[in-house]
């Protein structure tokens, strides 16, 4: 009878150090979860966020690279209607510059330059011009193909006054004509590639 009430607090003592095991288990596992295993299912779930938004901007890429290239396309010829506007009607006179166009014109249709003289620049509505005299002669033939491509020079130019007189030897013409370049000192335009035309 001793003995079984023995075997029976044994049996007791070691349910409940069994019970208290367990208990221990079940908390450290417990703990274990709530301290290692949420964070690094958080931050999976993180990573498979961000991965997502990844995938999303690479998806966009071609988008976006042919957008830029398009941008770029506009902005080059945005700049090179600049470039022709400043060449056209510039913010200083550049009279040396037309000089050199009018000068390879003559030479293209076979017309030669005696003179050439800049006169002063005024003052106009939002721009100032620049009335210059210019003396040549050549055959009929050559001023007919110079008054004809003047109009297609870069600058843009107004033929004032024009006189065309037989050589004395009646060997071709002389041709005496006025014109007027203009330019623009207030443009919001830059001073784009002066260093350039002056080149």
């Amino acid at each position: 009878m001793f003995l079984n009430q023995a075997e029976r607090k044994l049996a007791t003592w070691s349910w409940m150090f069994h019970a208290c095991g367990a208990v221990i288990t079940v908390a450290v596992l417990c703990t274990t979860v709530l301290l290692l295993l949420r964070p690094m299912e958080n931050r999976v779930v993180q990573l498979r966020h961000r991965a997502t938004e990844l995938s999303a901007a690479l998806a966009k890429e071609d988008a976006v690279k042919a957008e830029h290239q398009q941008l770029t396309a506009r902005r080059l010829e945005a700049d090179d209607k600049i470039e022709k506007l400043l060449d056209r009607i510039p913010n200083v006179p550049r009279e040396s510059d037309f000089l050199g166009q009018i000068t390879t014109l003559a030479a293209e249709v076979g017309l030669s330059i005696i003179d050439y003289r800049p006169g002063t620049a005024t003052e106009g509505k939002g721009y100032q011009q620049m009335t210059l005299t210019l003396s040549s002669d050549g055959s009929y033939e050559s001023v007919c193909r110079f008054l004809n491509r003047i109009d297609q020079l870069p600058r843009l130019t107004r033929v004032l006054t024009l006189d065309i007189t037989p050589l004395a030897d009646d060997t071709g013409c002389k041709m005496l004509m006025t014109l007027t370049i203009y330019f623009a000192p207030d443009s919001k335009l830059p001073l784009a590639d002066l260093d350039r035309h002056h080149a």
